[in-house]
């Protein structure tokens, strides 16, 4: 996957460690344009792009860490479980 392929050579030019703590940079930029928009401080589009930001050094570090699959479970279970949640039947396999 192309995707896969950036992800591997951003991990390999930049380095595992400087990637992970990129990731808590983007994180706390994201936080911070959220809580910025709620109260009118920035855009939507901002928001938007760190959104962006962070989910691609989430992915990142999923693979530095070696939890990929894990994840995607991880992921696929707390999407049944927030479907129960709000009233749906999961039929997620």
């Amino acid at each position: 996957m192309y995707e896969d392929k950036i992800l591997n050579s951003a991990i390999e030019y930049f380095g595992a460690e400087y990637q992970l703590n990129k990731l808590t940079e983007e994180i706390g930029e994201l936080l911070v344009a959220v809580a910025h928009w709620r109260i009118g401080k920035d855009s939507a589009n901002h928001v938007a792009e760190e959104i962006a930001d962070s989910m691609i050094m989430l992915k990142q570090a999923a693979k530095i860490i070696g939890v990929e699959s894990d994840v995607a479970q991880w992921h696929m279970d707390k999407l049944c479980a927030l479907e129960k949640r709000v009233g749906g039947c999961c039929n997620v396999d």
